[in-house]
């Protein structure tokens, strides 16, 4: 008969006190074993082709990068094709696979200016060109001032802007507009006439990006920054700036992808429409195809003009597809736009068909802001 004192009582009593909890972990464990090795049963087959999945995805996306590359470098080597084709061979004529591309593109690429769009047309202007009454209003200021200014001889222009700029508004209105009766001058710069595209008769205009020499054409802004960035302007230099409003809806080729399409129900048809009608295959070619023609016709120029060789082919065979002008961004002002109309005809009274010239401001260039990054050496 045991002894409940006895030493060796009391042991196994705590060893299987101990025992228990210890068999119960024991099976917990054993039973969690067998469901994570069930688990990893059912999850791993998942897993793989999860990570098959995305290893396919990558060697696609990597595979369309390649291509749309190659796609890039496609429009590039089109369009130097072309270049050297007007220059040296067919400058009339050229047969070139990105006139062929573009002709697709131009059947359904609807941008509407509508009627009553401002835009700004800049031009540098000496003071030997401004208006009579801004020279009126020069003397008059000397005279009325002659006290404060008797002792110099000579009046500078820029102390007379200077002091035209500290004169409060209401008394610039009262002692001076009205004083000189220029309530309803408009024209503070050129006048309507100088403001407006060159006379389409005069034989001596100069080409640029989109005319060639002889052609008048009519190069704007959507706003006055941008419109002064391309004429490219000095410190000091006068600047006259014209508003004009177009007088009717105008159809425009938008060197802009989706912008080119606003007014086309093009993007809302399935790819194997879009590959029926414009010969592409993938959106992707025209997003590609129109900021990369973007680039080249923005390309800044600085000294030979040879460039415009293909802009200007461009430019005329867009108009002959019926076009009124063309909108591309500005290569001097970020962000800006820039609107050539190929019309610019007039009626009888010798006033624009497309578009109105309401007035012109004069405008003084301060600074000319220039940002820079460097490269090289790199440190």
């Amino acid at each position: 008969m045991s002894n409940k004192y006895d030493p060796f009582h009391r042991i196994n009593e705590i060893t299987n006190t101990v025992k228990s909890p210890i068999n119960e972990i024991s099976s917990f464990y054993s039973d969690f074993n067998k469901a994570v090795n069930s688990l990893k049963e059912i999850v791993n087959p998942y897993i793989t082709n999860a990570i098959n999945t995305l290893s396919n995805y990558a060697k696609a996306y990597s595979e369309t990068l390649t291509e749309q590359h190659h796609y890039r470098q496609s429009i590039y080597n089109m369009w130097h094709n072309l270049e050297e084709e007007l220059k040296t061979k067919n400058k009339y004529f050229p047969k070139n696979e990105l006139l062929n591309v573009l002709e697709n593109l131009t059947k359904e690429a609807k941008f509407y200016l509508k009627k009553g769009t401002i835009l700004y047309r800049a031009r540098k202007i000496s003071n030997r060109e401004f208006p009579n009454e801004v020279h009126r209003l020069f003397d008059y200021i000397m005279e009325k001032n002659n006290n404060q200014w008797n002792n110099k001889k000579i009046i500078k222009e820029n102390e007379i802007i200077k002091y035209i700029n500290d004169i409060p508004c209401d008394e610039w209105e009262q002692d001076y507009i009205n004083m000189n009766n220029l309530q309803n001058h408009l024209f503070w710069g050129y006048g309507k006439k100088e403001s407006d595209a060159p006379s389409s008769i005069d034989i001596s205009i100069p080409p640029g990006r989109a005319n060639p020499s002889g052609i008048s054409y009519l190069y704007t802004a959507r706003d006055i920054v941008t419109a002064i960035s391309e004429i490219q302007p000095t410190i000091e230099q006068f600047v006259s700036i014209a508003k004009i409003i177009t007088q009717k809806r105008l159809n425009l080729f938008y060197f802009n992808f989706p912008g080119a399409y606003k007014n086309s129900k093009l993007l809302q048809r399935h790819i194997g429409a879009v590959n029926e009608q414009l010969g592409l295959y993938h959106f992707w070619e025209l997003e590609i195809f129109f900021k990369t023609l973007s680039e080249l016709f923005t390309k800044p120029i600085l000294s030979s003009t040879d460039y415009y060789y293909t802009t200007q082919y461009i430019s005329e065979f867009l108009k002959n597809k019926g076009f009124d002008g063309i909108q591309y961004k500005s290569s001097l002002k970020k962000r800006g736009s820039n609107i050539v109309l190929f019309n610019t005809l007039k009626d009888e009274d010798d006033n624009p068909i497309n578009y109105q010239i309401l007035d012109s401001s004069l405008y003084k260039i301060e600074n000319v802001r220039i940002t820079s990054t460097k490269i090289l050496p790199k440190k």
